[in-house]
């Protein structure tokens, strides 16, 4: 069953002690379950300071041994950078399920500035 890591590589975490999370430095490893939350609310499993980020802006779940990406119905949209190129934009409830080590998480906007993480997924 493959684990999900996530490096914070721009943006800033508000990080929060969560029994099923382990933190250090830059990374965050689910260490057990099958869903991990991304927003900025206090319901998120990973929290983050970006006005630009919904409470409850993606998740992450974990479908037959697989890794997806669900956007959450986010105001501002939830994309995939792969290679160092745009590849997908995900909005109002939309599914990505083909995610690959080293894809790009962008969350809000493509612009700089926007957060993001590195997928690890292995």
């Amino acid at each position: 069953m493959a684990n999900l890591s996530l490096k914070l590589i721009q943006g800033e975490l508000i990080p929060e002690k969560r029994e099923h999370l382990v933190y250090t430095e830059y990374m965050i490893t689910l260490k057990k379950g099958d869903v991990l939350t991304i927003g900025r609310g206090s319901k998120a499993d990973i929290r983050v300071k970006d006005e630009k980020v919904s409470r409850e802006h993606c998740a992450f779940v974990r479908k037959n041994g697989k890794w997806s990406l669900i956007d959450n119905n986010s105001t501002s949209g939830t994309f995939i950078i792969r290679k160092d190129k745009f590849f997908a934009e995900l909005f109002k409830g939309g599914e990505f399920n083909c995610l690959e080590w080293g894809d790009i998480l962008s969350l809000g906007g493509m612009e700089k500035g926007s957060t993001r993480f590195q997928i690890l997924i292995g």
